[in-house]
């Protein structure tokens, strides 16, 4: 797995490229986290790169979002290929983040 940043205006966009297994979830969540404790707000998640999603995957976003949360934070998700978004389904984890089908769309979104 590799991660990429960009930042678009206040929103941070972090891209997975590869897979989110067990080990680079550890990764994606630290990474995560220490934007969150310097300052960043807004978070989108760019999984149009992304080719698998494990369980740890999904749940490394959980600590980032409930951190988020905690200061009136936003993180969304972007990009979903059919394969990781049956993976989201699943698990019910549509019904607790937003999605979008990509990131200008997220980006677009007026609720930033």
């Amino acid at each position: 797995m590799q991660l990429s940043e960009r930042r678009e205006g206040s929103i941070l966009v972090i891209a997975i490229e590869g897979r989110l297994d067990n080990v680079a979830s550890d990764v994606f969540r630290e990474q995560t986290l220490r934007h969150i404790e310097s300052g960043t707000r807004s978070l989108i998640i760019d999984f149009s790169a992304t080719t698998f999603i494990a369980s740890m995957g999904i749940r490394a976003l959980f600590i980032p979002a409930q951190e988020l949360a905690k200061v009136k934070g936003r993180m969304v998700l972007a990009g979903l290929n059919p394969e990781c978004k049956n993976m989201f389904l699943i698990g019910g984890i549509l019904d607790l983040f937003q999605a979008f089908e990509n990131v200008e769309k997220a980006l677009a979104d007026p609720r930033w």
